[in-house]
């Protein structure tokens, strides 16, 4: 998923899926994030952020 919008007070993130629709995602395990970045989920949880060059393999 990539990450739209931090809510970082809240340790939340609005993401999109390869689809396009979005979902509240908790990021507490991977932060810190910034919009734009590429993370793995699991379960409304990320659990890990991917590289630059990762995210530009598996888009």
């Amino acid at each position: 998923m990539t990450v739209v919008k931090l809510d970082e007070h809240r340790g939340l993130a609005l993401c999109a899926d390869a689809e396009g629709a979005r979902h509240t995602v908790e990021i507490a395990l991977v932060e810190p994030l910034r919009a734009g970045a590429v993370i793995l989920v699991h379960a409304g949880t990320a659990i890990a952020a991917l590289a630059a060059e990762e995210a530009e393999v598996r888009a």
